[in-house]
């Protein structure tokens, strides 16, 4: 069982600098109006979500989209597939273990 996404999206951005942590949660799927505690949920289905820290490559990019990883991969700094099926947990496939909490979701079997 999993999430289901009915189309590959893609998102690719470039930006140099640092990446400052302001100890504000990760929002998969959702939206929080700074300060307010205001959700706009999205609506659709999510299949898995990838954290890299580092630019793929084109090559890359299209060598591992329709694979599962392993969570081992050189420079993934988090990996969620939704193939828990059922719960309120997704785990973190990475060592890093950065576990998430599934909120007004429902889980759906992909056969």
């Amino acid at each position: 069982m999993q999430l289901l996404c009915e189309e590959s999206l893609a998102y690719n951005e470039s930006d140099f600098g640092n990446v400052s942590y302001n100890a504000r949660p990760l929002y998969i799927g959702a939206i929080e109006t700074l300060g307010e505690n205001v959700f706009s949920a999205f609506k659709g289905n999510i299949d898995e979500v990838r954290i890299w820290g580092k630019a793929l490559s084109e090559s890359e990019i299209n060598s591992n989209k329709d694979n599962q990883l392993t969570g081992n991969e050189n420079g993934l700094l988090g990996y969620w597939n939704f193939n828990e099926g059922e719960g309120s947990i997704v785990k973190d496939k990475t060592h890093y273990g950065i576990n998430g909490t599934i909120n007004s979701a429902s889980w759906e079997r992909n056969d």
